[in-house]
């Protein structure tokens, strides 16, 4: 129930034939925003991906705090006892505790039905540059009496919001997106002719429950991933870190492991965090040092570049860990780099467990980054990254733009845009 939302009145529509399929576009205008519905659908995929576009056309400046992606009435058509007969799925997520799903009742979760309307949702959302950290952006409803599911995903790597809520005399609506002013300190300013668009959502309805909904949610995801050959030749992979170096590792401990793993029938082998640090007194005294990432002459005496090339030999593609978005307060680059380059709040850089947040709507940070990893693949013959991401940087940087949300979004788009320049000058990169 948003004032803009109720005022819009339908102008025209276009159906179009894509490469996926059928993408229908709905134009509305209140006689100041245009606001376009796109509609994207998949050929023998009951799944439509959803997004949505408002362009300012009147004179005065308009500022957005919320558009959403996808809205969807009458998610209980086909029950008058929503409270009881359905269900929600919710994908708990937690460092160490992936993918706890959860089912609850509407009304377990404190949803009742009401004489007219409850005026109470039920939300879910991540705030921050961690999509995940409590619950994955996805959900799966049930309507258990007419054995029907809906599900849907918020494809997006930032800050995203679902509800669900009634509607006065009826039932169940849903509508989810991306950042917003109340959840996520997003707001847009748009003057004239200026426009913005909602991150994706895509969301599918089938005959039947939770399996059935996760497995036509597979099909999708599988159909829109990105073309490579690691997915089809599904490659052994050994990473050094866990129940192994545990980050500290050192050329006489990987010569072992190396060969340990060739024999097993590894194709990948990768040497986790520490390679760059000459600190040999754990983790939590290298963290502010990094950003260089130049190979520790203490760890490798003998050179980096040899042990990569022994893991040639052995037949296995050598891998790297880095973490390219966090650059350490002690790092030796980091009083010398402009104030752009990183996050910022009120004019001070955010800072979270020793890191400065890279801001990648920087050009001279997508081209640091890239230069990091093109000298890293023609110095060691690297072939895989592991790029980890151990900060939760918070709501984003107000730095250039009119809200912290903003700035996020901005940035979540360019690393994006940059890992799909990344792919496109290595393709057999994994």
């Amino acid at each position: 129930y948003t004032s803009p939302a109720a005022q819009l009145r339908y102008l025209s529509h276009t159906l179009t034939e894509e490469a996926e399929g059928q993408r229908l576009e709905v134009r509305q205008t209140d006689g100041k925003l245009l606001v376009t519905s796109f509609f994207q659908f998949y050929r023998d995929l009951p799944v439509v991906r959803c997004w949505n576009r408002v362009e300012n056309q009147n004179d005065e400046p308009f500022t957005l705090e919320y558009l959403s992606s996808f809205a969807c009435y009458g998610m209980s058509a086909d029950t008058a006892n929503w409270a009881e007969n359905c269900r929600l799925y919710i994908p708990h997520n937690t460092w160490h505790g992936e993918f706890q799903w959860r089912c609850h009742t509407i009304g377990e979760l404190g949803l009742s039905k009401l004489n007219y309307s409850s005026l109470k949702r039920l939300s879910y959302l991540q705030a921050g540059t961690w999509s995940s950290s409590e619950y994955l952006p996805m959900a799966v409803f049930e309507d258990t009496a007419a054995h029907n599911g809906v599900f849907w995903q918020i494809e997006h790597n930032g800050s995203w919001y679902w509800e669900m809520s009634d509607v006065p005399f009826g039932g169940l609506y849903l509508q989810a997106g991306g950042p917003n002013s109340n959840q996520h300190h997003f707001w847009k300013v748009l003057h004239k002719g200026e426009s913005f668009e909602s991150v994706p959502v895509a969301a599918g309805a089938v005959h039947g429950g939770f399996d059935a909904s996760i497995g036509a949610l597979t099909d999708y995801r599988r159909r829109i991933r990105r073309p490579n050959r690691d997915d089809v030749q599904l490659p052994v992979i050994f990473n050094d870190y866990m129940n192994c170096l545990m980050g500290d590792p050192t050329e006489e401990r990987l010569y072992p492991l190396i060969d340990a793993a060739a024999e097993a029938g590894c194709e990948y082998f990768v040497i986790d965090a520490g390679w760059y640090t000459d600190n040999m007194d754990g983790d939590e005294d290298w963290w502010p040092t990094i950003g260089m990432w130049e190979e520790s002459k203490r760890r490798f005496p003998h050179g980096l570049q040899k042990v990569t090339a022994h893991i040639r030999e052995r037949g296995m593609i050598p891998g790297l860990w880095v973490e390219l978005e966090g650059m350490g307060p002690d790092c030796a680059l980091t009083d010398k780099l402009p104030a752009d380059w990183f996050f910022q709040i009120r004019g001070r850089r955010v800072k979270q467990h020793n890191r400065y947040q890279l801001d990648f709507r920087n050009p001279q940070v997508r081209a640091y980054a890239r230069g990091v990893l093109d000298r890293l693949i023609a110095d060691y013959g690297v072939g895989y990254f592991k790029i980890d991401y151990n900060i939760n940087a918070g709501v984003g940087t107000d730095l250039g733009c009119d809200s912290p949300g903003e700035g996020l979004l901005d940035h979540n788009r360019a690393v994006l845009h940059w890992l799909e320049e990344l792919f496109a000058a290595y393709p057999d990169l994994v």
